[in-house]
């Protein structure tokens, strides 16, 4: 998860299958990171952090409203000069990350709303190597991952107790190793997403809840050796 700390409202840890309500993925486990809504979040909110080892950070968060809509935008960047050797010496295994982001909250009536929420990030990651006699460090070719996502959900409130919602995500990953060369690996994914659920009788809480789930992930590896791609 790559957003801003402070939005997190809280995280669950949900240990098992949960194919269920979390789709075909959630093998052995689920780790769920629930973001507060916008409206919880207004006015700016601003963290700096430094360090020794030039350890550097900085984080930035606007909420608002307008009508029956809450939004909020937040902006972040990091980044480390190395982190030094067994011999004290400096090494150059600098970072450094960029991060933008965004979520509403929108009020349609009638208990539907409207949920977007996407993210920008970007880091590199530099590697040291040994010269051949296992002598000296010197700098080598960087880790680079760039991401985008986005979702979007459109949620519904009934007047008999029933809720439903309809949701769209999309990522897109591009990694570049330093192996073989320039090493990418790029994927693709579309996932929807569909559910309704409803309390069932007046004095006990029995609930009932069913739903669909599609995803598409795309899987590209390409350099100057090998080029695949795969599709699931």
């Amino acid at each position: 998860w790559n957003g801003f700390l402070p939005d997190i409202e809280r995280i669950e840890v949900i240990r098992g299958p949960g194919g269920t309500l979390w789709g075909s993925n959630a093998v052995n486990g689920v780790i769920n990171i629930i973001t507060k809504p916008a409206g919880d979040t207004p006015g700016g909110h601003m963290r700096l952090a430094a360090g020794n080892n030039s350890t550097t950070s900085a984080a930035f968060r606007m909420g608002g409203a307008e009508d029956d809509l809450d939004f909020r935008i937040f902006a972040r960047t990091g980044g480390s000069k190395g982190f030094g050797g067994n011999s004290g010496s400096g090494v150059d295994d600098e970072y450094d990350e960029h991060g933008l982001g965004y979520r509403f909250d929108w009020d349609l009536g009638r208990g539907l709303r409207l949920i977007g929420s996407g993210q920008l990030y970007d880091n590199r990651v530099a590697t040291v190597a040994l010269e051949d006699d296992g002598s000296a460090q010197v700098p080598a070719d960087k880790y680079e991952t760039e991401l985008y996502t986005t979702l979007w959900r459109l949620e519904k409130d009934f007047p008999d107790g029933a809720w439903g919602h309809l949701q769209m995500a999309t990522d897109y990953v591009d990694r570049r190793t330093p192996f073989l060369g320039s090493f990418n690996n790029i994927r693709r994914t579309v996932k929807f997403e569909f559910d309704y659920g409803r309390r069932m009788g007046s004095q006990n809480r029995i609930f009932m809840n069913f739903g669909a789930n599609a995803r598409r992930s795309e899987l590209d590896f390409i350099n100057g050796i090998v080029s695949m791609g795969l599709v699931g």
